[in-house]
């Protein structure tokens, strides 16, 4: 079942949307599925340009997550970087504190346990759901990051360099400047850091990027520095650069590796 729900975020102030695959009731003979527990569910986010709806336009998630009965949920932060914007949106408030809220409010089907919640994201989105899963690790059972650049204030520092040494453009309006990320939630290497300082139960991670794609070092020092500090599965061995087909592969091997139950 595939749901497109359009609603007022007060947080935003403004109307927004999002998709949600629901686990049929019944299969294709029309036999009940039989299942009574609720579903787990999986958070995936977007990458940069895109919204809620690209995921279903360019992946079989849809009959990926029927196969594994998970509900899928699917929201949009146009080009906010999961982040309250330094100009903009508090999009990171939204996702953190009220789309949970949204989706237990009006699926009661979908299991608010932190055992059966998960989250994933593409690029931009990889950063969001890493973000989403260590801000409070002890409620999200294991996140995926696919291509994802991770750490900011190297991709910030890099888009100085290559505009003469000033921040431009929609980074600065977002964070402002390398140094006004630097141990915050938008940290992620800090972030996670902290996480595992705190000495809560923390999240298992899967990490993905082709060969050839620009984040691809990024995630190679990534893994290195936390292989022995997290529970890290990870796919740095395939060809493939930042595009669907590759993410389209790997979503289906993201949801094979998650722990779910029978």
């Amino acid at each position: 079942m595939l749901v497109t729900m359009n609603f007022f975020s007060t947080v935003l102030g403004m109307n927004s949307a999002m998709h949600v695959i629901l686990p049929d009731q019944y299969d294709h003979a029309g036999n009940p599925s039989g299942r009574k527990d609720p579903y787990p569910v999986m958070y995936l986010f977007h990458g940069g340009g895109d919204n809620h709806t690209k995921w279903l336009r360019f992946t079989a998630i849809e009959r990926y997550a029927e196969k594994k009965k998970i509900a899928v949920v699917m929201p949009t932060t146009l080009q906010g970087w999961y982040t309250d914007m330094k100009e903009g949106y508090n999009f990171f408030t939204f996702l953190n504190e009220e789309l949970p809220q949204i989706i237990h409010r009006n699926f009661p089907k979908i299991s608010t346990a932190p055992e059966d919640t998960y989250v994933a994201g593409l690029s931009m989105g990889g950063m969001g759901a890493l973000k989403w899963a260590f801000v409070d690790p002890e409620r999200v059972r294991a996140v995926a990051s696919l291509c994802s650049s991770i750490d900011m204030k190297i991709s910030m520092g890099r888009a100085m360099k290559a505009s003469g040494g000033e921040l431009t453009g929609k980074m600065k309006h977002i964070w402002g400047s390398p140094e006004e990320i630097d141990q915050t939630v938008d940290d992620i290497p800090w972030l996670i850091d902290q996480a595992i300082a705190s000495g809560k139960q923390l999240p298992k991670v899967y990490i993905a990027a082709g060969m050839e794609d620009f984040t691809y070092q990024c995630n190679v020092d990534f893994v290195r520095d936390y292989q022995d500090k997290l529970d890290i599965t990870y796919c740095l061995d395939e060809h493939g650069t930042h595009e669907w087909g590759f993410w389209d592969r790997q979503i289906e091997k993201v949801l094979d590796w998650l722990p779910l139950e029978d």
